[in-house]
Formats: structure tokens, sequence, C-alpha cells
């Protein structure tokens, strides 16, 4: 896989399942020749959950907010 797009407003990923995620990627990475990672209306929270997306491969991250994060 070379590039990751997510947009978080449209791609609902439940909680519970990127908690699973990262418990089975602890030792291993996720996707491990993901060059381009692409986030757009991430939120906060989302944002603990984008280091598992990421690899030593990774060379371009683009993260982009949502347009009234609560925060």
């Amino acid at each position: 896989m070379q590039t990751l797009k997510v947009d978080t407003s449209e791609d609902s990923v439940a909680s519970d399942m990127l908690l699973t995620l990262q418990l089975r990627t602890a030792n291993d990475l996720f996707l491990p020749r993901l060059k381009t990672f692409e986030c757009e209306e991430t939120t906060e929270a989302f944002i603990p959950f984008i280091p598992l997306f990421l690899s030593p491969q990774t060379t371009e991250i683009s993260i982009g907010f949502a347009e009234d994060p609560p925060w």
C-alpha cells in the first residue's frame, strides 16, 4: 500500500476498533510500506490513533483538522 487517505468526517471508525488495532499493532507495523498518509476533518478523538498508521517508510503526512475542533 502506498497511500492511505482518511476522512474522519465520512469514514466513521469506532474507537473500540481503533483500540483493538492499537493492541494488535503493538509489536508489528499495521501498514509497513505506507508512503503517504492523508487525514482530513480530524477531530480530537482521532488524534491519538494517527501513529498507528505511520511507518518508517512514510515520507508525506498531511493532516487537516475539523472546522470546529472541540478544544
